[in-house]
């Protein structure tokens, strides 16, 4: 098949040797990566290749030049998706795939840092103060390890144990969120989280009450719990129903023995480009930057332009990249 070179009326050695010239001039795509970490770089790519479509086809890289084959236009999806340590998730879309060798430029956005404000409701003080920032660390830290290119702004913590009103609120559920935050109210333009005592009955457990919402609840002994919950603001939902793609130490998994340490790149790119993530919604961190609605559970949507809720890149735990 003759991707580049039209076929011209030549003699048939001289033709044969054209035709083989321009062949050997396909050395193939490349994308070229810009502001990045220094750490590995993983690609989804959507394109054609020799009359099939290609979709989320994978690639990994250290190189900011990385090469992935001689590819044309998909009749149904081009673009490339990047990830990386460090810096969020990037979207090339439209890519105009040629029949040449084609350059495509993919910059990184800087780091997103977002404010957070957190209230303590139930004490004492100190002591859930401590519980609440190695919370913050240990949120930080999945987030690097998974690639999600965020981190705090600022992560306030506030004494509301003297609130007469607190005590209404140490036993908490989704019913008593509107006068909790109307008794000890949040903080414009941020997610608020409010230490109570129980969470539906459990010192353990913690509750969004709406997804992709700027409130958390956490109770009093929770400690993974606050990356978990913070994915619900970004609109991921639970994967406990999949086992076949997460277990107990998926991020998003409910009620897990933890740790809680990984998220597939599918969740990822919900995270960051979901219309209702509180990064598009509430804190408007990636302006003029691609957003869609993809479906957060299983069996996903066919829309190639939403990769699997289980798609990776990499390793996490017990699933390997697909």
């Amino acid at each position: 098949m003759n991707r580049g070179c039209p076929l011209r009326a030549f003699p048939l050695l001289l033709g044969a040797a054209v035709l083989a010239g321009c062949a050997a001039r396909r050395t193939g795509d490349r994308v070229l990566l810009s502001n990045i970490s220094g750490s590995q770089n993983g690609l989804l790519v959507d394109a054609g290749d020799f009359g099939h479509d290609v979709d989320d086809r994978p690639f990994v890289s250290s190189s900011a030049s990385i090469r992935v084959g001689a590819l044309t236009a998909s009749t149904v999806s081009n673009e490339v998706v990047a990830f990386t340590r460090n810096r969020p998730v990037a979207v090339q879309t439209p890519v105009n795939w040629t029949n040449g060798n084609d350059d495509i430029p993919v910059p990184y956005s800087d780091r997103i840092l977002i404010p957070v404000k957190v209230w303590i409701v139930f004490g004492p003080f100190p002591q859930q103060r401590a519980r609440a920032l190695q919370a913050a660390i240990r949120a930080v830290g999945v987030w690097n390890q998974e690639r999600m290119g965020l981190g705090f702004s600022t992560f306030e913590v506030a004494d509301a144990t003297g609130s007469p009103q607190a005590p209404n609120y140490h036993a908490f559920d989704c019913s008593k969120q509107s006068g909790l935050q109307n008794d000890i109210k949040p903080v414009a333009g941020r997610v608020n989280v409010y230490y109570v005592d129980t969470v539906n009955n459990s010192t353990g457990m913690g509750d969004t009450c709406v997804f992709g919402g700027d409130f958390v609840a956490l109770g009093s002994t929770t400690d993974d719990l606050l990356a978990h919950e913070l994915g619900h603001t970004f609109n991921l939902l639970h994967v406990h129903r999949y086992p076949l793609f997460f277990d107990h130490t998926n991020v998003m998994y409910p009620g897990g023995t933890g740790p809680r340490d990984y998220l597939a790149e599918g969740q990822v790119f919900r995270a960051h480009v979901e219309v209702d993530s509180t990064l598009n919604n509430l804190y408007h961190a990636r302006p003029g930057q691609e957003q869609r609605t993809c479906p957060g559970t299983l069996p996903a949507s066919v829309d190639p332009r939403c990769p699997q809720l289980y798609k990776r890149i990499w390793r996490d735990g017990a699933f390997g990249p697909n």
